[in-house]
């Protein structure tokens, strides 16, 4: 016959372990939730700044963007925040739409999230419209309670790959 003694020990060990076991379940699930909510915080974010790179929108793009973020063009062209601003003032070019698929955002330490996709870009540039199919990648932090893009670098065609996109990058931080 078992001792009362052991077996309320034994009862112990086993309630202590279904509670370690339900809390680091817990905190698993809300780090996961956490990183998802972040992760759909900036894809909203990236399609806001895209919906706004028009002539009507610029005061919102300017809250999207960090003063020192480049944007490299599928054509190698580069921009900083005020040439953009400037070019999309002037009417060079604009975005009408951005139709984005296989869309992955990381989250790396909840200090920046580098985002991953690709998508059809319905543009104006120098007055003619155009429809160009184009992986892109931008990286995304907080500053003041506010995300900001810090880089972004767009390729052209379905050979490109995203690890180039990605060492290609100016991160400025």
């Amino acid at each position: 016959m078992i001792d009362d003694t052991v077996m309320k020990s034994k009862n112990y060990y086993l309630t202590a372990m279904k509670s370690t076991f339900l809390f680091l379940l817990l905190l698993v699930s809300g780090s996961i939730l956490a990183q998802s909510k972040t992760e759909a915080v900036i894809i909203k974010l990236s399609a806001e700044k895209y919906a706004s790179m028009n002539p009507s929108s610029l005061d919102k793009l300017k809250t999207l963007l960090d003063d020192r973020m480049i944007f490299i063009h599928s054509n190698g062209m580069t921009e900083t925040k005020a040439d953009m601003i400037q070019h999309i003032k002037e009417g060079k070019w604009m975005l009408r739409k951005v139709d984005s698929r296989e869309v992955n955002v990381r989250v790396y330490k909840n200090n920046f999230a580098v985002l991953t996709a690709k998508g059809i870009f319905h543009a104006t540039n120098e007055g003619k419209d155009m429809d160009v199919d184009l992986y892109y990648t931008e990286v995304w932090t907080h500053v003041f309670f506010a995300k900001l893009i810090l880089a972004s670098k767009i390729l052209r065609g379905s050979n490109s790959n995203f690890s180039g996109a990605r060492l290609t990058l100016k991160v400025c931080v």
